[in-house]
Parts: structure tokens; C-alpha cells; sequence
């Protein structure tokens, strides 16, 4: 006969290895294209797009379908540029000056989201530990045959693993937030760029024939 507390323990802390491994989600969304967006929910502010050869990407604001868009002034402008809309009219940059400034602006937020894709890495690992625990659990408490003593050590196994995940949830939260801080300095930052992009003709119509 199994001791109620290990069912307890069992439901508690694989409920807590899910919920945190669900919470472990990168800032920045994967979209089908291969792109990857960030959306701050700013009303008012109008959608860029970094576009770095070889890299991913990176559309910020509500984006829409201007994913094609950019696409195909991809074929037309190799190399690096910037994509935004002000007016609802399109408008690229490729003055390297301006490009190296947003590039600058955003190297602490690719930095930090490499952080914590690392940590995601961990999580998914113990989340599978944790769930491999849970089966050895299951398999322990089944039956008139199941033996308390290893119930107990698996039970202390996965009360250990649930500490192990608690404390790496609280460090991708903390992380989460200063990703969240630093993307928010960034794109005000940007947006500034390209205000002066448009005012000093850094900024041309982006045209895709």
C-alpha cells in the first residue's frame, strides 16, 4: 500500500515541471516563414524588420503579413537593411552608419536571448528527467507488489529534480524580465534612428520591382 504523500509529491511536482517548462519561452516567437517577431502591444507604434544576411529576421511591432514584403526586398537588396513603415508607407535603409547603431542597440538583447535559450535547453532536460521519474513512480506504486522503500527514494529523487526546476524557473523569470527591459530601451531607441533615417534622407521608398 502506497503512502498518500508520494501521490502528492508525484502530482505536485510534475505539475510544476510542466507549468514551468511551458513558461520557458523565448521573447522572441519562431514564425513559419523563419523569421522571428517581437511584439511590445504598443499602440501607435509601426512595425521594422532588421534584416541581416545570413541571420534571421527579426520583425518588431504588430508585423501582418509584411513578412512576403520583406522577403522579396530581399532579393532585390542583398546584404543588410532596415524595413519599417511611418504613415503607412514603406521605407528601407542600408546606410551602413545606421545600421551599425541598431545593430549596436540590439546586441544586448540577442545576448541575453541566447542566455536564455541555453536555459531552455536545461529546462527541457530536467522536465524530461522529471517525467522519466514520474514513470518509475508509476511502475513503483502499482499493484499489491509496490515497495516502499523505492518509493521513497524515487520520491526523494524527483523532490530534489522539483528544486532543481524551481530554482531554474526563477532564473529564466528574472532573466525573462530583463529581456523584456532591454528589447523595450532598444526599440525606442531604433525608432529614434529611423525618425532621422527619414529626416536626413538616410531613408528611401522601398519598392519591391
Amino acid at each position: 500500500m502506497t503512502s498518500p504523500r508520494f501521490h502528492t509529491l508525484f502530482r505536485t511536482l510534475s505539475s510544476a515541471a510542466l507549468c514551468l517548462a511551458a513558461s520557458a519561452m523565448p521573447l522572441h516567437a519562431q514564425a513559419p516563414s523563419g523569421a522571428r517577431h517581437v511584439a511590445f502591444q504598443q499602440v501607435g507604434d509601426e512595425p521594422y524588420a532588421l534584416v541581416r544576411d545570413g541571420q534571421r529576421t527579426t520583425f518588431v511591432g504588430s508585423h501582418g503579413s509584411d513578412d512576403e514584403d520583406v522577403e522579396g526586398l530581399k532579393q532585390r537588396y542583398p546584404g543588410n537593411f532596415i524595413w519599417f513603415r511611418q504613415s503607412g508607407k514603406a521605407y528601407i535603409v542600408r546606410d551602413p552608419a545606421t545600421l551599425d547603431r541598431v545593430a549596436a542597440t540590439w546586441e544586448p538583447v540577442d545576448r541575453l536571448g541566447q542566455a536564455m535559450q541555453q536555459f531552455d535547453v536545461q529546462m527541457r532536460a530536467h522536465s524530461e528527467t522529471m517525467a522519466a521519474l514520474g514513470r518509475d513512480m508509476s511502475t513503483a506504486t502499482r499493484g499489491a507488489t509496490a515497495e516502499r522503500g523505492s518509493i521513497e527514494a524515487i520520491g526523494k529523487r524527483m523532490e530534489a529534480q522539483g528544486k532543481t526546476i524551481d530554482a531554474l524557473g526563477k532564473q529564466m523569470g528574472a532573466l525573462g524580465k530583463q529581456i523584456e527591459r532591454e528589447s523595450r530601451q532598444a526599440d525606442t531607441n531604433v525608432r529614434t534612428l529611423l525618425r532621422s533615417a527619414l529626416a536626413n534622407g538616410a531613408a528611401q521608398a522601398a519598392t519591391t520591382r
